[in-house]
């Protein structure tokens, strides 16, 4: 991943189950520490989640997400 800052991100996980577990990432953000821990599951045929929590000395940011494969018409 290459975030929109230009920060190259390499979140590397293990399956385990119906979902990715990600080694937490530390990486700078502003010259500033940050920890993301992300996971990405499959939950049912067709259909994802995923949730990212980023730690700084500010505090927590969470971002959780899901979606469902849309077939085309």
């Amino acid at each position: 991943e290459i975030s929109s800052t230009g920060e190259y991100h390499d979140h590397r996980g293990r399956w385990k189950g119906d979902q990715i577990e990600f080694e937490p990432l530390e990486y700078l953000i502003s010259g500033k520490k940050a920890t993301e821990y992300l996971r990405i599951a499959f939950p049912a045929n067709g259909k994802l989640t995923l949730s990212s929590t980023t730690e700084t000395a500010e505090g927590k940011s969470v971002l959780e997400c899901t979606g469902n494969r849309v077939e085309p018409k």
